[in-house]
């Protein structure tokens, strides 16, 4: 998937404020720079892009994720 919206809003958000179909279901995300993994409810890190910084990386994600 695309890592932010056509706006540049990110897609990776804390909070879901639209309506929840299934919940659990995706064990990863992958997306242009990073693949993230879910690890006992937690958003993990397993891999980014040699085309962005983590620090930029954060700061196009709204949820927390681990390293």
């Amino acid at each position: 998937m695309q890592h932010t919206s056509k706006n540049g809003k990110p897609k990776l958000v804390k909070q879901c404020t639209l309506p929840i179909t299934g919940i659990g279901e995706a064990d990863m995300v992958v997306t242009e720079y990073a693949v993230f993994a879910f690890d006992k409810g937690r958003l993990v890190l397993k891999e980014l892009s040699p085309e962005i910084t983590l620090d930029e990386l954060r700061s196009i994600t709204d949820a927390d994720f681990d390293l």
